[in-house]
């Protein structure tokens, strides 16, 4: 009988844990803020843009989410529960930039096959890495007129930023602050 209850506590963390994919009808307000991202980028890196599949939460700036008030506090409660669980990215999708996604397994792999070769160098993607741009879900307000996106760049070097967007005359804009580190 024990086994019988571990065995559906397994199955119901795993069910919890499996990444969701993304919708093109209910998850297009996402596209429109990654697209408004990517295509800020285009003069840094080349296309195809190479896209993490999976979506990863913030790995700095939990600051500027706890300090967020008024309808901003919204977005960073909503932006919480949508990176509570992994997303994954597809081919096709919206963006308005030509990509393709590869797995984080994949990036893992190339890396451990690089450190083997170099393992003093830590702070700096290793030569022939694979560069890539990550991306977090997307919080907005109940109104979805403000948003609040994760990207994590590995291009020549590591950077990242929790980016504040707001929907104005129909496109998406810089919002008000934002966070930018290295990750």
């Amino acid at each position: 009988m024990v086994s019988l209850h571990t065995t559906v506590i397994a199955l119901a963390f795993l069910q919890v844990q499996a990444p969701l994919p993304f919708d093109l009808k209910v998850d297009r307000d996402a596209f429109a803020v990654y697209a408004t991202v990517l295509q800020g980028r285009r003069d840094e890196v080349k296309e195809p843009l190479v896209l993490q599949a999976e979506t990863e939460a913030p790995r700095t700036c939990a600051g500027l989410l706890d300090g967020m008030t008024g309808e901003w506090a919204e977005v960073a409660n909503n932006f919480r529960r949508e990176n509570a669980r992994v997303r994954v990215l597809q081919s096709g999708l919206p963006l308005g930039v030509e990509y393709r996604v590869i797995p984080t397994a994949t990036i893992l792999a190339d890396d451990a096959r690089l450190a083997a070769k170099d393992p003093r160098r830590r702070n700096a993607p290793r030569p022939g890495s694979i560069k890539y741009i990550a991306l977090s879900a997307v919080g907005f307000n109940a109104a979805r007129t403000k948003a609040l996106v994760y990207v994590r760049f590995r291009t020549e070097h590591f950077s990242d930023a929790l980016l504040m967007k707001e929907l104005k005359e129909g496109k998406w804009v810089t919002g008000p602050q934002g966070c930018a580190g290295t990750a």
